[in-house]
């Protein structure tokens, strides 16, 4: 499939194809397609948005239909989109009005469907002014409130071999014993061995970015992981490496290691924890929406 939305922070990697490869027809109606915290984009808006790219050649019909993985690519990427925008006005950030002009311009010029010439000009401006965002002073709050909402997490990983060991692991983190010196000694998960457990590139680095260790878990631990409050532990989680216990390290920690790795990309990492902790509701007949990889397969 061809790359044929912009380019933004917001969206990265969402154009990869996802879906069934079948080639299904799109369902019009005013009904939801998709929804990002009760926002709601319908079948007729995402129809609009596929016709329109079918008509400038970036998308093929064959005899009328859009293969799912083209229809369930493109949802992806508005419902990046869309969480995208709910983070700049839950920050308070206004789209500059003079690069929203330009932006509809251009994409007016390509798109006679003013509609979506909107959309796509949004879409572009969105992106942009995401990755120019500072770190915010309330990143305390932010992270104390949940880790994952920063898309930096500080986390430690035990995988224990059965169910019994893993509920006795939580047992002596709930008496007051110290995760790490636990996953150190009983952490069974040779891909952690090198980091003590910890989600990160070595030891002595405690905090990841979430697009980085979202690759490196599964999708039961990474859910899990989100879920999981500052200073807290998770319940038992089981994949096919075991028996999980896992936990946020506290803000008082890890605020200096978790400062160096956000401030390298403030804005990117914002919007990745915004989609990853979002809401997302995709209806049936287009798939389901994968956290992991914040796409709809």
């Amino acid at each position: 499939m061809k790359q044929y939305l912009p380019r933004i922070a917001v969206v990265a990697a969402a154009l990869a194809a996802a879906g069934a490869v079948a080639l299904i027809a799109l369902a019009r109606g005013p009904v939801a397609a998709f929804s990002v915290n009760g926002d709601e984009w319908s079948r007729d808006e995402v129809h609009r948005v596929v016709d329109s790219l079918v008509k400038a050649g970036q998308i093929t019909a064959a005899n009328g239909k859009v293969t799912g993985d083209d229809i369930a690519a493109v949802m992806s990427v508005l419902v990046q989109y869309s969480a995208g925008r709910q983070l700049l006005a839950e920050r308070g950030v206004t789209l500059p009005q003079d690069a929203l002009t330009t932006a509809r311009q251009q994409y007016g010029a390509a798109f006679t469907d003013p509609f979506v010439a909107g959309v796509f000009a949004d879409m572009s401006v969105t992106g942009k002014v995401i990755t120019s965002l500072p770190a915010p002073q309330d990143m305390k709050s932010i992270y104390e409130d949940r880790p994952a909402l920063t898309g930096v997490l500080c986390a430690v990983d035990v995988t224990l071999p059965s169910e019994s060991a893993a509920r006795a692991v939580l047992g002596e983190i709930d008496a007051g014993g110290d995760v790490l010196a636990i996953a150190r000694e009983k952490s069974v998960n040779k891909d952690l061995e090198a980091t003590d457990g910890v989600l990160a590139l070595s030891a002595d680095t405690p905090c990841a970015g979430l697009s980085w260790v979202k690759d490196k878990v599964s999708a039961p631990v990474l859910e899990e992981l989100i879920a999981t409050g500052a200073g807290k532990r998770s319940s038992v989680v089981r994949d096919a490496a075991g028996w999980h216990v896992l936990a946020n390290r506290p803000w008082s920690e890890v605020s200096g290691a978790h400062a160096a790795v956000f401030s390298k990309d403030p804005g990117r990492n914002l919007a990745v924890g915004f989609t990853a902790t979002a809401d997302v509701t995709v209806a049936s007949e287009y798939g389901t929406w994968d956290r992991a990889s914040q796409t709809i397969k």
